[in-house]
């Protein structure tokens, strides 16, 4: 067949396409009528001239998370048959059926005691630090370690001054201080880590409402580095009032307001120098101060003078006048904070016995010093908490309180609660397992002032039996009903597996104690916990048995 040759318009048209960069065939489907009024498409060009389509990007949320991509990629959900299969199991089990209907109506610590196991409730003991000092209260607030360490110097300043058991030092003067210093620190941190997105976790480690570095939680140093710069006053010269005993307002305002004094430090970190920082804090620390001052009263200044008017043990009173709160503490209150060391039981790190160990943010006070703890193992742990008491010399402590409570009966004891048989399951675990998961952690602080023993025709302790204690959740009443003075009593069984903390004098360390520690503080041995750690915790968390299970307990006691 002979080729139609090719018009001037089609050589025109090739020549279009050519320069477009447009396929030959890319219009084929268009066509003319014979008439040439009308142009016929088929549906094919009519495709090929819309435009593309863009496939939509998928964001993956969790692209930064690969963790959390393989569970959702290999995890194995849930089923309603399986769920319908552990229904069927529990059903069969009568004692299940029968204890899902108990729990559900009785408080478990109820139906997990032993009655058998309070049949003797022996509260004697073979040691005991002279004096009985009346029981105070610490109400809703976390201020434990601050309550412990004032209950601790009672006892010595009663050895010193016979004054009436009703005495007590002014928390409130101690309260007020550290959470004026808390707060420069708060800003001093934040200025240093403002370089981080605020979503790090390191940041949140101080801005997280529910751990906030404002928080009443602390150890006994914290009071030490208080007391130092500030000194001591009696409470009669500044009492506590409402936001003392109840402090939750009191640190969501100021959580809130130091949170967003660190919203604007981060704002502007490429804006301020340190010296405009410097005087931007200054601002921020007078409206905390002033803060503070509507929350708690404005406390006397630590060179103020006040008259301290007491009664003695007689109930006859007394005046010593021109007192200042340094010159208080100083030269009235007995105390060798320099000598006290804090020790501590984590069997988690043997490899660190005797050595020195530090907890991340450990600190109070700009400038104060740090916590600084001394691992020990548990038969030395407990000694030297022992030689202290044999002394007569109190010893403040820290424990997990929440665990196996008979908050009724003023006593901790692992052997008055059968949970296993109440639950069909062990919620107790091995000490070490317990710090490791956070299911257990120093969460209270309280004051050892007896022991009772059983000792050898030497001396020599042959068993701990019980431990006297000096808290400061206050008495039911003034009846002598409550046994002991309405001291705590805590079993030797519950020391060994709850109890982590304690402060004691350097004194009391046994010759080969001290020769250990030296020599690691020679190789500069030293650990340091994280603040996520149970022992890091601490300041950071206030125990929930103090801010809202005591009320609830007084109140069932006076039913």
């Amino acid at each position: 067949m002979q080729k139609r040759p090719v018009t001037r318009s089609q050589s025109k048209r090739k020549r279009v396409l050519q320069e477009e960069n447009i396929e030959e065939n890319f219009l084929e489907g268009l066509t003319v009528t014979n008439d040439g009024k009308s142009i016929v498409i088929d549906r094919n060009l009519l495709e090929r001239l819309q435009a593309p389509v863009e496939k939509p990007i998928i964001v993956n949320p969790f692209e930064d998370f690969p963790e959390f991509l393989e569970v959702l990629k290999n995890g194995k959900p849930l089923t309603l048959e399986f769920l319908e299969e552990c229904s069927r199991f529990r059903k069969s089990d009568p004692e299940s059926v029968k204890m899902s209907e108990l729990i559900g109506t009785l408080p478990l610590d109820w139906l997990a005691l032993k009655r058998s196991a309070m049949q003797e409730d022996n509260w004697e003991y073979s040691i005991k630090v002279p004096g009985n000092p009346s029981i105070t209260n610490q109400q809703q607030t976390g201020l434990c370690w601050c309550y412990s360490a004032m209950n601790l110097m009672r006892y010595q300043l009663m050895k010193r001054i016979p004054i009436d058991h009703k005495f007590e030092f002014s928390t409130n003067y101690v309260f007020f201080y550290d959470k004026i210093e808390r707060s420069n620190l708060f800003l001093e941190n934040m200025w240093n880590l403002r370089s981080r997105n605020l979503q790090d976790r390191e940041v949140r480690v101080f801005t997280n409402p529910g751990s906030h570095f404002l928080e009443d939680g602390g150890y006994h140093t914290y009071f030490t580095n208080i007391v130092k710069k500030y000194g001591m006053i009696p409470a009669n010269v500044y009492s506590k009032n409402l936001n003392a005993n109840m402090s939750s307002s009191m640190n969501e305002t100021l959580v809130n307001v130091l949170n967003h004094m660190a919203l604007d430090i981060f704002r502007n970190k490429d804006n301020w120098s340190r010296d405009y920082f410097e005087d931007k804090k200054d601002g921020y620390m007078r409206i905390i101060y002033d803060l503070v001052v509507r929350f708690l009263g404005e406390p006397p200044k630590p060179n103020d003078n006040f008259n301290w008017h007491y009664r003695d043990d007689h109930g006859d009173s007394h005046t010593i006048p021109n007192l200042t709160p340094l010159k208080f503490y100083r030269t009235i209150v007995p105390h060798d904070h320099d000598t006290k060391v804090t020790i501590i039981h984590d069997p988690r790190h043997p490899e660190t016995y005797f050595q020195k160990s530090f907890v991340e943010y450990s600190l109070n006070v700009q400038g104060g010093t740090p916590l600084t703890m001394i691992n020990l193992p548990q038969d030395i742990f407990k000694k030297v908490i022992y030689e202290s008491l044999r002394n007569e010399e109190a010893c403040w402590m820290g424990c997990d309180i929440g665990k196996c409570l008979d908050s009724e009966n003023n006593t901790s004891d692992t052997k008055r609660f059968d949970y296993k048989s109440i639950l069909g399951t062990a919620v107790e675990f091995d000490k070490c397992d317990m710090l490791d998961m956070l299911t257990s952690a120093p969460t209270h602080a309280m004051v050892f002032n007896g022991v009772d023993t059983v000792n050898d025709k030497d001396g020599n302790v042959v068993e701990y039996i019980k431990w006297r204690i000096d808290n400061s959740w206050g008495r039911y009443s003034e009846l002598e009903s409550e046994p002991d003075y309405g001291f705590w009593k805590m079993t030797d069984d519950y020391f060994n597996k709850y109890v982590y903390m304690a402060v004691v004098d350097l004194k009391y360390f046994e010759e080969q104690t001290m020769l250990d520690i030296i020599e690691n503080a020679k190789k500069g041995n030293v650990f340091t916990y994280a603040s996520t750690d149970a022992f890091g915790c601490v300041a950071m968390r206030n125990c929930e048995h103090c801010s809202k299970n005591k009320p609830k307990r007084l109140k069932n006691k006076m039913i």
